[in-house]
């Protein structure tokens, strides 16, 4: 009897160990979830403010001289939000590897196109812009994909993570592009035909990722569903207004008569609703790891059933040696 009690408790404890080092592990994976949400926002933030440099700049190069006073405070802000992402990409280097030496080439970027600004064309400065955000989106997914946000086991849950990192950053940058265009378009007074197309693509582009996201996020279940309806309902009423103001003014007439502050603010509008859908999708995914976190931290109840197994059992070895 003694070599079966024996292997008896040497099982349980090894069973005991195992959940331990199971809910180690599980707490580890959402400790990185949670990094990735904060690099993710970090990034977001970001984008936004060079979104709103290119815009300005591109209006600036096309002749209205509106927002040049504004540059320098967004140019701040940049350089702050460059300072507060980079060190993110270089912790936990398993997480993110290999980001931070190109977080190092965006910065670098970025301080060549603030010097040149204005030695630019608008053409340029446009593409020069653009170039920096697509690798400021590439590290977001990236990041995301390093946190396992996006593998997450909840289907609903990978479902607001596609819809974060991938077609709300790109929503966003669609009508970012499509705010500096036709800024550049009105500060020019005229929108030729090549720009009538490009602008075309993006009123029909900014239409069908607002339709993706619309309908990903429409079904889920509640309460997270419905917590997000009213995010949904500003998200789809501003970004059809800055369309169709879009079609209406700058494309479809011969002339520009549209001024450029109202139709700058109102392409903002549209870029803060869906940054306010990025934030409630954020803080819904951070509040679910946070939960799971909390749940781990409460004792489970086979825990001490375990250990009062084991007990027993090393109670009851000394007992063998009693019997015949």
């Amino acid at each position: 009897m003694f070599p079966i009690l024996t292997d008896l408790t040497l099982l349980l404890a090894f069973l005991v160990l195992l959940v331990a080092v199971e809910q180690r592990f599980e707490r580890a994976l959402l400790d990185r979830k949670a990094a990735g949400i904060l690099h993710l926002r970090r990034t977001a933030e970001l984008m936004i403010s060079l979104q709103q440099h290119r815009g300005m700049a591109n209006s600036c190069l096309n002749g209205d001289t509106a927002f040049r006073a504004r540059l320098p405070s967004v140019q701040k802000n940049i350089e702050e939000q460059l300072r507060a992402t980079m060190p993110l990409a270089d912790e936990g280097a398993d997480a993110h590897a290999g980001q931070l030496s190109r977080w190092r080439a965006i910065h670098d970027s970025w301080q060549e196109l603030k010097r040149g600004l204005f030695d630019l064309s608008p053409a340029e400065s446009f593409a020069a812009h653009t170039r920096i955000i697509r690798e400021v989106l590439c590290l977001m997914e990236e990041a995301a994909d390093g946190s396992g946000i996006m593998f997450d086991p909840d289907p609903s849950n990978r479902r607001m993570a596609a819809i974060l990192v991938r077609r709300l950053p790109e929503l966003i940058e669609q009508i970012g592009q499509g705010r500096g265009l036709g800024a550049g378009v009105i500060a020019s007074g005229k929108c030729p035909p090549v720009f009538r197309i490009k602008l075309g693509f993006l009123a029909h582009r900014i239409d069908g990722l607002l339709n993706e996201t619309q309908e990903a996020l429409r079904d889920l279940s509640p309460p997270t569903g419905r917590d997000l309806q009213a995010g949904l309902a500003i998200s789809r009423e501003s970004t059809r207004k800055f369309v169709n103001l879009l079609n209406e003014r700058i494309i479809q007439p011969s002339r520009i008569e549209l001024k450029l502050k109202p139709y700058f603010a109102e392409a903002t509008r549209a870029i803060e609703a869906n940054i306010a859908l990025i934030d409630q999708l954020m803080d819904t995914l951070h509040g679910v790891f946070a939960l799971r976190a909390n749940e781990l931290a409460r004792p489970k109840r086979y825990v001490p059933l375990f250990a009062a197994a084991v007990s027993i059992l090393v109670a009851l070895v000394p007992l063998t040696r009693l019997l015949p």
